[in-house]
């Protein structure tokens, strides 16, 4: 029991020592800079945040470490809502996650509501990114606690697993091709 509380109280100080480093301006000024960019190059059809990310990795190189990974997280949040852009205004999934938000925000512009649309997706954008790092910070010391005890006849087992699950989902797609 000692040791989750220290766990938590080491998270959360480590979490203060980051958000002090990356609200230091200069810092700020790189990640604003990835979310415009992101934001310009997500929108355009095919470029989701991945792709986005690879073709301006080149744009860090000369950037100090801190500042460069900033300006990538500011790049993948961008793309991601430069996607939704483009799927809620156009009906037009820059890539495969926004086909979904096609069927409610394109429907939502068609009545008029389209910066409604667009404010929603900010917002739930915002509060699963942020429920998630949370998560992350606080699960992660926890995750490594239990994958640091596997033995080779856990981690055999999870590769069987993996395999079994894989044979299984092929199995059931060819005897739906085959209806």
């Amino acid at each position: 029991m000692g040791g989750e509380g220290s766990v938590i109280a080491t998270a959360i100080s480590d979490l203060i020592y980051g958000f002090g480093v990356a609200l230091e301006p200069h810092n700020l000024v790189f990640c604003f800079i990835g979310v415009l960019v992101g934001n310009m190059v997500g929108v355009l059809p095919g470029m989701g945040p991945l792709a986005t990310i690879s073709i301006l990795l080149p744009l860090t190189f000369g950037i100090k470490p801190v500042a460069a990974i900033l300006m990538l997280a500011g790049v993948m949040y961008g793309a991601q809502y430069g996607g939704a852009i483009c799927s809620i205004l156009l009906n037009l999934p820059c890539h495969p996650p926004h086909a979904v938000t096609c069927l409610d925000g394109f429907p939502m512009t068609k009545q008029g509501r389209g910066g409604v649309a667009l404010a929603l997706t900010v917002f739930s954008s915002f509060v699963g990114a942020s429920w998630g790092i949370t998560e992350m910070i606080f699960l992660a010391p926890v995750l490594v606690k239990v994958a640091m005890e596997f033995g080779p006849a856990e981690i055999c087992s999870l590769m069987l697993l993996g395999l079994l699950a894989a044979q299984h989902w092929r199995a059931a797609r060819r005897s739906r091709a085959s209806r």
